[in-house]
């Protein structure tokens, strides 16, 4: 869905319907440190909404693998239990813990600048002809980007640039649900940051005239 998000309003009371019906609510957070910057609260304020959260440590931030349950104590006792009876329990776990506090360290503060990036970025590319994007405007530091043209004339001009510039736009593009049109996933990190938003939209520009 390209990193769209429910509005606060619409996230409360979505909570607020299921609890009120007896349902106990997890928030899969696979993603969760990208939407912070949308929602403008701490993670704590968002977390609290919720019975038990999982958030990932490769996802974003970068992590060798490894993710994080959240919740009441008696939740995590029995998963534990859980973890254990299906393999969960490594011998060593430090080369993981290690790389999730360097994504921690390295990425967590920059997640306010990523979005900034991705939304400078995508108001820069929807103005390319036979681009459009979804969102409009970018909810966190990821979107769908719909291109007028075939994917596999766009994969063969995105490694040509690449070759040419040493910037890959994207790893590939597929057939969208929409005819004529193929589609891709942009995600915008560190890397990013280094950037000129004019030339990433001239290098976009590029990729449609040669495909």
């Amino acid at each position: 869905i390209g990193g769209m998000l429910p509005s606060w309003d619409e996230l409360t009371e979505l909570v607020a319907y299921a609890k009120g019906r007896g349902m106990a609510v997890h928030l899969d957070g696979a993603r969760l440190w990208e939407c912070q910057p949308f929602y403008k609260r701490p993670y704590a304020e968002i977390c609290a909404l919720f019975d038990s959260v999982y958030v990932s440590f490769y996802k974003t931030l970068n992590g060798i693998t490894g993710a994080m349950l959240l919740g009441e104590k008696s939740l995590i006792d029995e998963a534990k239990v859980w973890q254990r009876r299906h393999g969960g329990n490594l011998i060593r776990m430090y080369p993981f813990v290690l790389s999730a506090k360097m994504g921690l360290d390295e990425h967590l503060p920059n997640m306010q600048a990523y979005y900034d990036k991705t939304v400078e970025i995508a108001a820069a590319i929807s103005q390319i002809e036979g681009i459009e994007l979804k969102p409009t405007v970018p909810h966190c530091n990821r979107l769908f980007v719909y291109f007028r043209r075939d994917s596999q004339r766009l994969n063969d001009a995105v490694l040509d640039i690449a070759s040419e510039t040493q910037t890959l736009l994207f790893h590939r593009s597929q057939p969208s649900p929409i005819p004529a049109y193929a589609m891709t996933e942009l995600w915008f990190g560190n890397a990013a940051l280094d950037l000129v938003t004019e030339e990433i939209a001239e290098l976009f520009a590029e990729l449609m005239r040669r495909s």
